[in-house]
């Protein structure tokens, strides 16, 4: 084994690393850096687009909302108001894909709701149209419709129920017309 004569210095690994252990530790704190970066960069993007896509989901809840308000609180009273359970009919047809493209939105808003909460408001005002639609494709279809007023007064009280209170509908309005 060879050693070193006396007054000769061998180079040390120690030595070597000496000088670049600083610039590995500002190399490291870059990289631990540009880490936090990016990692907080993908959650603030998960955030956003999760926050877009949940306010567009309330922006198409809203215009559902909007088509079942209109079937329960113009539709019906137009219908009631037409003055014959044929007329009735005539006007459902020209309105029932209307409600059915309603009831098919409100499906899919259930489907594609973001929490159980969002799912389950979606599906009771869907359940509310079907019902009101069942009901009017039976008003209107073949058969005895003596109590076709009273009928149509159950289809609209059945949509507002579902649709929850409203400025018309709080305790300090009037109480909703019952046509008779």
């Amino acid at each position: 084994m060879r050693t070193a004569p006396i007054g000769e210095v061998s180079p040390s690994p120690a030595g070597e690393a000496g000088g670049t252990t600083e610039d590995e530790a500002v190399s490291t704190a870059v990289w631990v850096a540009l880490a936090v970066l990016a990692l907080a960069a993908t959650v603030g993007t998960w955030l956003l687009v999760r926050a877009r896509r949940r306010r567009e989901w309330l922006t198409r809840l809203k215009a559902t909302r909007a088509e079942v308000e209109w079937f329960a609180r113009e539709l019906i009273p137009q219908l009631r108001a037409s003055g014959s359970v044929d007329r009735v009919a005539g006007g459902w047809q020209v309105a029932a894909p209307r409600v059915a493209a309603a009831e098919d939105e409100l499906t899919v808003l259930e489907s594609s709701a973001h929490s159980q909460e969002d799912a389950a408001r979606a599906r009771h005002l869907r359940d509310a149209v079907r019902s009101a639609r069942e009901k009017m494709e039976t008003l209107s279809g073949p058969g005895k419709h003596d109590e076709w007023a009273l009928d149509l007064d159950d289809v609209a009280a059945l949509l507002v129920a579902a649709l929850g209170p409203t400025a018309v509908d709080s305790p300090g309005a009037a109480a909703p017309r019952r046509y008779e």
